[in-house]
């Protein structure tokens, strides 16, 4: 009980350095991953750039086709683990391959790279499960869905982070089942007044939902493998000794920029957020202008609609309402113009910036485009290629 007792406050320490260090580059990575998915308007953003609460805020995402771009060649390539001398090792290698076949290992992996294009981080994690039909343990490779849930050695200098002395993942379940899997003691009996030893509150990168708990698979590296504890509440309910060299959880990080003392990642997202907002400024009031009822309008004589109040109190219901006038004086029509120019020139210099920043071209090369060259051609496939490499190495 003792040794648990250490574990977990071994483990809630860890955490609260993980958190220090990682909690605002996977904050904001979660954040980019938000606007990705077509949240772009948030309240900080349509208080600072669309003010007005009638204000049109539409998005016109352009990040899909870059992050497509860079990630198709992945998930084209025929490429996997394969060892130099199998005669020696082929157990080695009927292993690898049975694992790729079955934990669909591509999936994952590309899962993981498109958030790392898109937002600098993605995770793999290396666990064990159990055959539901031959009862053997199995080797699954996942990606980690919610970024915030990893958290990282603010010691380890590597971009995989293979150099990692300890790591974990965090997620929360009911307090009702982690009573039901491992017993009462799971938590206190006045909790949530009361808090486990596993106690998240004051760290940013983790907020416990209501009436659920942190289950914690922790990882520490020792001389001769990795230790796995999995700890729920006030319990070790997992330990086991797993004959690996490295922390399972890799990073998968995208482009490296420094913020302060230290290094971290960023991806499509941060590096044209500028240019991602001036574009969808210029397509939301185009479409603001597009969604007008546009009436006609005239100067009228007052003397012209004596007695014809009732008519033209109705004129706003129907747009092809005949405009009814008496008397020598005839209502002149004033001419209103949809203008569109200038805002489809922002949303088109806007794209252009974003493939000159990024090298990724927003379209392909059209069939049939006679002002196109092979050379030009050639040079543009070149210059998309050599830009998506530097994901890649």
């Amino acid at each position: 009980m003792t040794e648990n007792k250490d574990i977990i406050e071994q483990c809630t320490a860890f955490l609260g350095k993980s958190s220090r260090r990682y909690s605002k580059p996977l904050s904001r990575a979660v954040n980019d991953l938000r606007r990705y998915s077509g949240d772009f308007w948030d309240e900080d953003m349509r208080k600072k750039y669309r003010r007005g609460k009638k204000r049109t805020c539409l998005q016109l995402n352009n990040w899909n086709v870059m992050c497509n771009a860079i990630a198709s060649p992945l998930s084209a390539s025929p490429w996997h683990v394969e060892l130099k001398n199998q005669n020696e090792v082929k157990a080695v290698q009927d292993l690898i391959d049975q694992l790729e076949a079955k934990s669909d290992v591509k999936t994952a992996l590309l899962d993981a790279f498109r958030k790392s294009v898109l937002t600098g981080y993605g995770f793999l994690v290396v666990s064990t499960d159990i055959d539901e039909y031959s009862g053997e343990p199995t080797v699954v490779v996942e990606s980690v869905k919610h970024l915030q849930s990893v958290a990282m050695d603010p010691a380890c200098v590597t971009v995989s982070g293979i150099d990692a002395e300890e790591g974990a993942v965090v997620n929360f379940i009911s307090l009702k089942k982690a009573k039901r899997l491992y017993g009462e003691d799971v938590a206190p009996f006045n909790f949530p007044d009361a808090q486990p030893r596993l106690n998240l509150n004051g760290m940013d990168q983790w907020g416990c939902p209501e009436d659920q708990i942190a289950i914690v698979s922790y990882y520490v590296k020792e001389a001769d493998g990795v230790h796995f504890y999995k700890i729920c509440g006030n319990i070790v309910v997992q330990d086991a000794f797993l004959p690996i060299k490295y922390i399972p959880i890799i990073r998968i990080a995208g482009n490296e920029i420094y913020d302060l003392e230290n290094i971290d990642y960023n991806g499509l997202v941060q590096q044209t957020l500028s240019l991602e907002l001036g574009a969808n400024i210029a397509y939301s009031t185009l479409i603001e202008r597009c969604s007008r009822s546009v009436k006609a309008n005239y100067l009228i004589n007052v003397d012209a609609i004596d007695g014809l109040e009732r008519n033209y109190a109705q004129a706003s219901d129907d747009d092809s309402a005949a405009v009814l006038w008496k008397g020598e004086h005839q209502p002149v029509p004033l001419v209103e113009q949809f203008q569109t120019g200038d805002l489809q020139a922002v949303v088109t210099t806007t794209r252009t910036l974003m493939e000159d920043v990024i090298g990724i071209p927003l379209t392909g090369i059209p069939d049939g485009a006679p002002e196109k060259t092979a050379t030009e051609i050639l040079r543009q496939q070149t210059s998309k290629e050599s830009n998506t490499a530097q994901y890649y190495n």
